[in-house]
């Protein structure tokens, strides 16, 4: 047998080997001490093999589900896993072993790795739970929470602020540059996001050198949406290349038989020619203008050329096109309408198209339908384009919205919506036009289908902000809900790239009207669904209960799906916060309350376990004002009859307090940084506030992020979960626990309470 070391006696702890807090360093206080990320010492490293077996973490919750990971020599040729001589159930994922224990008495366990040749002693790991400490509060969304009504929430999150530079073949670092018009897709046979082309829209090259022109064929690719590697750099390439496309943007781009397909294409691929004469403005060389070709993947990497020219591009048809709108169907491709006419056309040979073509395999096409350049159309759709996509849905092939360019200024969007049934009996394919939607027209929109609805997102349109920030999605095609605009976090924008991944959507790149124009961030869209919830009881022989009010109850997750599934660890649930155990906030009005403010005249430690978005601090977005001193995503709050002294949350990704003065003045404390970024991880926070003092500390993973000192009321308190006075400064995002201790709590039991959430939300 191998043993390690003894375990620390009181708790248990190992070295820390991960954990899910950001790193960004942040703004303290001018009297706090000298800041740390809140990160662990092992995080720089969390992919390092440790030198001896350890497990992480050391601390698991007495009622069971705790999930805990062991690393280090041997483990891996794990037989079984035991603890006090007791089998658990685990997976081999990589090169650890994940493992999960179950209901067990409180106090010290044996943990042990058994392989064919030997058993690995990894000490001993606490049973152990918060309630276990005096004086506290434990609000545990596994415990006392009574649920009502099924709803579900739509969280979207921001992976990352700006897509770092890649590699190319040479090793040469490759900014990725701001674009739009890009396809985003997801190849399930590579577990992978793929972005593909796009367009830059400006002679940016002073800026963001590497482009000889303003469309792309670069590749890019994903394992999460966050990080991006550069698979294939850009290339300047004509059409006639036989391995490779040429630069381009919103092309047709669709997913048929786990392939990739990109079809035709638009000409914005020219190039800025310096001039030679000094003062004197670069030269705009046209490139291709219409692309005829029709490209295939498997991989994201080696693509496959059609042998043949679309069809309606060459003669005896002759119509070449932009802007057309492909999807799939029935096991078929599917092509329709678009237009030529954006430059250097006579204004009299202008074309609207509302053909519509098939291909069972992108190289034999079928004319479906021909145009009839009727205006007056009634029983199909008229001459239209610029949609991101055809989608199946409810057994019908669906075009929503939609628009025109035209050569005199004048740009028609399309408030409608249709469906053909696909079947052609003889006398053609049918369309059904379907209600009025309460959307506006718009082009370059985003449709997708996911969780059994269809939903339009964002797009331009001449009324009013022309880029729009709005997310729309129906169950039938006749009603459609929207999305309030302050849970959507992102900027107005069109041309963007969505894919429909294994949880929800990813949107990488798009043309946004405020601030930066192409945007840099990534983001990710969760459906939740599960019941409102009503009250929330603490855990244990304690008495508080919090209460929704009105209709601003949460709403308790019945399952949120693990980011990406781990090589081998699908046999166990080790979803994001325990399949489930999270209560979601929306962003707007949720939130909990107690019947009055509890007070806490001994001091106190605020702390909890959650995955908190990121939310912009640009006013101009959906941002009140209030929150330039309040915390933007206020976890716990003191308010009582609407007044409110302390709150206590996340600004800008830091962890922050902030107290109003005896001078009715607000200031703010943040500590830290970073805690929103990739923002699907959980983290693990607590503030603690001295009476005696006023000192105040924050901590992270367990770490001390700094101090501030503020006065310490005499009625000192709190009473919501989830908002702010007046509603202000809502949280936005999931609580997995909060624990309240109406004293101060010491820096080992802050520890042992980050060890806790560690194991029991899968947080490595």
């Amino acid at each position: 047998m191998r043993t390690l070391l003894p375990l620390v006696a009181a708790l248990g702890l190992f070295p820390l080997l991960a954990v899910a807090c950001g790193s960004k360093p942040g703004a303290t206080p001018a009297d706090a001490t000298a800041p740390i990320d809140g990160s662990s010492d092992a995080d720089a490293d969390a992919n390092t093999e440790p030198t001896v077996p350890t497990a992480f973490p050391t601390v698991v919750d007495p009622t069971g589900d705790s999930t805990v990971v062991i690393r280090g020599p041997g483990v891996a040729a794990a037989t079984k896993v035991l603890l006090d001589g007791n089998p658990l159930p685990f997976v081999v994922s990589g090169t650890a072993v994940r493992t999960k224990v179950g209901v067990v008495g409180v106090g010290l366990h044996s943990l042990e790795v058994v392989t064919a040749t030997e058993t690995i002693s990894l000490g001993k790991i606490k049973a152990w739970a918060p309630t276990q400490l005096a004086n506290s509060h434990t609000f545990d969304a596994r415990d006392n929470v009574t649920p009502g009504a099924k709803n579900e929430f739509h969280l979207w999150t921001r992976l990352i602020d700006a897509i770092p530079a890649g590699r190319d073949a040479s090793g040469k670092a490759v900014p990725w540059i701001r674009r739009d018009g890009s396809c985003v897709a997801y190849l399930k046979n590579t577990n992978k996001y793929w972005m593909i082309g796009g367009w830059n829209g400006s002679d940016l090259d002073a800026l963001f050198p590497g482009w000889p022109s303003i469309s792309t064929n670069e590749i890019w690719s994903s394992a999460d949406g966050a990080r991006w590697d550069l698979e294939m750099a850009h290339q300047p390439l004509p059409d006639t290349a036989p391995t490779r496309f040429s630069p381009r943007h919103y092309f047709g781009c669709t997913l048929l038989n786990d392939r990739l397909w990109m079809i035709g294409g638009d000409y914005t691929n020219g190039a800025y020619v310096p001039n030679d004469t000094p003062g004197d403005p670069d030269v705009w060389a046209q490139g291709t203008r219409y692309h005829d070709d029709a490209w295939s993947t498997s991989d994201g990497i080696n693509w496959t050329k059609s042998p043949s020219p679309l069809p309606w591009m060459v003669a005896p048809i002759n119509q070449p096109r932009i802007l057309h709108v492909a999807g799939t169907f029935k096991n078929k491709l599917w092509v329709f309408g678009g237009q030529n006419g954006l430059v250097e056309e006579n204004p009299a040979d202008i074309r609207f198209y509302n053909d519509l073509w098939s291909s069972a395999d992108g190289i034999s096409w079928t004319r479906v339908q021909d145009n009839d350049f009727n205006e007056s159309q009634t029983k199909r759709p008229t001459p239209r384009g610029i949609i991101s996509e055809l989608v199946e849905f409810n057994g019908r092939l669906w075009l929503v919205g939609g628009g025109r360019y035209t050569v005199d200024g004048y740009e028609k969007f399309f408030q409608e919506v249709w469906s053909t049934d696909g079947v052609d009996n003889g006398s053609g394919i049918t369309w059904k036009k379907h209600a009025t939607p309460p959307w506006i027209g718009r082009r370059y929109a985003t449709v997708k289908v996911f969780d059994g609805k269809m939903w339009l997102i964002a797009g331009y349109t001449n009324d009013g902000s022309f880029n729009l920030r709005e997310s729309w999605f129906t169950t039938d095609g006749e009603r459609w809900t929207s999305e309030a605009e302050g849970a959507l976090p992102w900027n107005e924008s069109h041309a963007d790239g969505i894919a429909v991944g294994p949880n929800g959507f990813v949107m990488a790149g798009g043309n946004y009207t405020l601030g930066n124009y192409f945007d840099t961030q990534t983001w990710r869209m969760d459906v939740v669904h599960g019941p409102r919830v009503s009250t929330w009881k603490e855990r244990g022989t304690g008495t508080l209960t919090l209460r929704a009010t009105g209709g601003k109850a949460p709403l308790k997750a019945d399952g949120l799906p693990a980011e990406l599934p781990s090589s081998g660890a699908t046999a166990l649930d080790f979803s994001n916060l325990g399949g489930g155990a999270a209560l979601t906030f929306d962003g707007l009005s949720t939130s909990l309350d107690l019947p009055a403010r509890a007070l806490q005249p001994a001091g106190r430690t605020i702390a909890w376990v959650g995955r908190s978005p990121f939310v912009p601090s640009d006013v101009d977005h959906q941002v009140l004002p209030h929150s330039e001193k309040n915390p933007r995503a206020t976890v716990l709050g003191d308010s009582e009859d609407g007044a409110q002294d302390v709150a206590f949350g996340l600004t800008d990704g830091a962890l922050a307090v902030t107290v109003r003065k005896p001078t009715g003045e607000w200031v703010l404390s943040p500590f830290g940084g970073g805690f929103s970024e990739n923002a699907g991880k959980i983290g693990v926070y607590a503030i603690t506030q001295d009476p005696t003092t006023g000192t105040v500390e924050a901590f992270a993973a367990g770490k001390s992020l700094g101090k501030a000192k503020w006065p310490y009321p005499n009625d000192s308190g709190w009473r919501t979960v989830g908002v702010g006075a007046g509603g202000y400064d809502p949280l936005f995002g999931q609580l997995g626990a909060v624990v309240v201790l109406d004293r101060v709590a010491s820096a080992d039991e802050i520890e042992r309470l980050h060890q806790w959430a560690m194991g029991r939300w899968n947080a490595e």
